[in-house]
């Protein structure tokens, strides 16, 4: 009887050995799949993480791009508006310009200069009669001269001279201003 206590007792150690090796490798393997969900979901993190970076450079390549297309839409919107700035300061010294020359014209005439000379009794007579001999330069000849070319050979140039100041006077403006 002893031998079979003893027998039972033996099985019984195998037996709870067993059971306690069973434990131990479901603990175990139970221990490996929580490391793996866990590898498995930090993996899972990592790529998400990653495709969110980018994404992210991809706005700011498109942020930048953008940007960039803004900058150059107003710097050609400048020049575009620099250009037409000066086409008006053209426009506006050359006006300026011819109606200076003609009212000096008009002006001319109404002192008695004409295109043949002095107009008898006029103001311009009396200062010639004045003067006696007029000295070539003085500013009687110069009046004389303008009035006797008439209003195309001043009005031409003054016109082109109004042009260059008034083209030249915005283009100033916009680079300084």
């Amino acid at each position: 009887m002893e031998y079979f206590e003893k027998q039972g007792k033996q099985e019984k150690q195998q037996q709870d050995q067993c059971e306690l090796y069973q434990q131990i490798d479901q603990q175990h393997s139970e221990e490996q799949q929580e490391q793996d969900q866990r590898g498995q979901q930090q993996q899972a993190q990592q790529e998400v993480e990653e495709v969110q970076e980018v994404q992210e450079v991809e706005e700011q390549k498109d942020q930048q791009k953008q940007y960039e297309q803004q900058q150059d839409q107003k710097k050609q919107e400048q020049q575009s508006d620099l250009l037409q700035d000066i086409k008006d300061g053209i426009g506006v010294g050359g006006i300026v310009g011819g109606a200076g020359a003609a009212i000096a014209q008009g002006g001319l005439a109404l002192y008695g200069f004409s295109s043949i000379g002095p107009v008898a009794g006029s103001l311009a007579a009396a200062t010639q009669a004045s003067i006696g001999s007029v000295a070539a330069g003085s500013a009687f000849a110069l009046a004389q001269g303008v009035a006797m070319s008439g209003v195309a050979a001043i009005a031409i140039p003054a016109i082109g001279m109004g042009a260059i100041i008034g083209g030249g006077l915005t283009l100033i403006k916009k680079i300084f201003w």
